[in-house]
């Protein structure tokens, strides 16, 4: 189950639009009609799509689609006319938005959503190992200091201040990042 939000300033659109996503495997769809409503919204909540229907009431709307593609995971899709879609194409395609002409063909509509979930996916999970990654290099860092720490109060050698560190863990039952943070406390 995906989730949506629709950009579109007609009603008509909306409405389209929204059937066209419940068909595919969106569930939460919501709608907005202009891109400040669309900031507002994105600030909130998170969505594993976008989809602009250009022109918006306030912007023409590839300035919302570059500013999704910096500030969030979702997968983007930016509706113009057919005649447009080669020269926005060539603007946008690199910073990750599909283009797609207006009137819509069905089964590509049906492609181009399904590829912006997994480029949401993608971006996500990204998103999660680089998260993952940033905090063991932050206990990396505490550690480090903690043996620095015991190297010039105590005297250690840096082998003698990682055994330390990892036996004083191992026999209080916690983690080598809680001792580092007790020697910064208690020397720092």
């Amino acid at each position: 189950m995906g989730s949506c939000l629709i950009v579109s300033s007609l009603d008509k659109s909306l409405d389209a639009l929204s059937k066209l996503l419940s068909n595919i495997d969106i569930k939460i769809i919501e709608s907005v009609k202009s891109a400040k409503e669309a900031k507002d919204v994105l600030a909130k909540q998170a969505f594993d799509m976008v989809l602009i229907n250009a022109p918006l009431s306030d912007e023409f709307g590839h300035e919302l689609t570059l500013r999704i593609t910096e500030e969030t995971t979702s997968g983007v899709l930016f509706l113009v006319k057919n005649e447009l879609v080669d020269e926005l194409s060539q603007k946008l395609s690199r910073h990750g938005v599909m283009v797609i002409g207006k009137p819509l063909n069905r089964s590509m509509f049906t492609q181009a959503v399904r590829m912006g979930l997994s480029t949401h996916q993608r971006l996500s999970h990204a998103e999660k190992e680089n998260l993952r990654l940033h905090e063991k290099v932050e206990n990396l860092e505490l550690i480090s200091r903690a043996k620095y720490t015991l190297m010039e109060y105590l005297n250690m050698g840096e082998a003698q201040a990682h055994h330390y560190i990892e036996k004083k863990a191992m026999d209080a039952r916690i983690s080598k990042e809680e001792v580092a943070k007790d020697i910064l406390k208690t020397y720092g």
